[in-house]
């Protein structure tokens, strides 16, 4: 017999192949969708950036927080009342001459709810975006807000306890 005259040769190699072609598309196709699934195509960093000003507000020696210049140590919970002022915000927050990605007020409250002090950073960027608060997309701003229960010492030394409140405005841009 001569094998050289077979016609089915070609039929059953195909299908494998093609079959296999078939089947290496299939995985492919689900490899390239597995992995854009899990690619982050978009980074929102808005909470972050209101947070670490909030952090840097509050832990900074040179910011609001109560400082012991003999041992050398700021305290986060304590507010400085001679320090609650938005000249020293401004100071201890420098980042480039004209800042205008971020704005906040910063202000105390007592228990009742009564504002006893309030001072921004930013003030002129904070009232411009303060109206886009509720426009979504480009053009807009994100609000955020916290409240931290701390206590102010005045300039006598006394302590009081007030809930310090952050509206920080971080534009969508």
């Amino acid at each position: 017999m001569n094998k050289l005259n077979k016609k089915g040769i070609f039929s059953e190699d195909g299908v494998l192949m093609i079959l296999n072609l078939m089947l290496l598309i299939i995985v492919a196709v689900l490899l390239v969708f597995l992995i854009s699934l899990f690619t982050v195509n978009e980074l929102n960093v808005q909470r972050m950036e209101a947070e670490v000003l909030k952090d840097r507000i509050l832990y900074s020696k040179n910011c609001i927080s109560y400082y012991d210049p003999e041992i050398d140590r700021s305290y986060p919970g304590i507010i400085d009342a001679a320090k609650f002022k938005e000249e020293v915000l401004e100071n201890c927050l420098y980042f480039k001459e004209e800042q205008n990605n971020i704005a906040a007020r910063i202000f105390l409250t007592d228990a009742n709810n009564f504002e006893y002090k309030s001072i921004y950073y930013s003030k002129n960027w904070f009232e411009n975006w303060q109206p886009l608060i509720a426009i979504p997309g480009p053009g807009g701003t994100k609000a955020f807000a916290y409240t931290l229960n701390v206590v102010v010492r005045d300039e006598e030394g006394r302590l009081k306890d007030y809930y310090l409140n952050f509206e920080i405005l971080v534009p969508n841009s």
